[in-house]
């Protein structure tokens, strides 16, 4: 079989079972969405990009992946460095606000990641890079789900679908059924970034 023959197959059971339960589609979208659209970076290109913006990592990112189990315990160890350098050099690269006693250890980091991501999601569809992948997305539009969940920090999919209200948190979907109309933000937001979800204590 084709991968054409494969799509045609799988959109017209998709298609069936839409009609059968007469309902839209919940719609799951991870970081190869942002990517495939924008350029958006993974998880290890977030990191490694990380590394290389903040002087006080001095060793490459691989010297990180080697020392720790997971991409959040790299997270954790950035944390740290990024609270050291927003408090000495990196100052005036942080908003004034952060600089109190009772803002998290981790949000520096958070804060620089949401900038990042801020920087480079598109803030039209018409500000895609290519129009075949434009074209893609107003098909994807069109689907009108009944609800998104997305693991991503962008806000690309607000902008894809802009009648949807917006839940972040990992709490999210705890005990909640799904309402019409809603993105579900479970590793945070760009616009929240003290839920953005990207470290995790080191394991004993």
């Amino acid at each position: 079989m084709s991968y054409h023959e494969y799509q045609a197959r799988i959109g017209k059971d998709i298609s069936t079972v839409i009609s059968d339960l007469q309902c839209q589609p919940v719609l799951f979208f991870g970081s190869g969405m942002s990517k495939r659209y924008f350029g958006a970076p993974s998880w290890t290109e977030l990191l490694r990009h990380l590394a290389e913006e903040n002087p006080l990592i001095d060793k490459d990112y691989a010297y990180y992946a080697q020392s720790c189990s997971s991409q959040p315990q790299i997270g954790k160890v950035f944390s740290d460095f990024y609270r050291e350098w927003a408090w000495s050099t990196g100052k005036n690269r942080f908003p004034k606000q952060l600089f109190d006693e009772a803002t998290p250890a981790d949000l520096f980091l958070k804060t620089a990641i949401a900038q990042h991501f801020d920087e480079r999601t598109p803030k039209e569809l018409s500000d895609l890079p290519d129009e075949s992948l434009a074209k893609e997305i107003g098909l994807l539009a069109e689907i009108k789900p009944h609800a998104v969940i997305t693991t991503n920090y962008d806000t690309f999919l607000e902008t894809v679908f802009p009648d949807h209200e917006v839940i972040v948190g990992q709490n999210a979907l705890r005990g909640m059924p799904f309402t019409i109309g809603e993105i579900y933000k479970i590793h945070g937001c760009v616009t929240e970034p003290n839920e953005i979800v990207i470290t995790s204590d080191p394991t004993p």
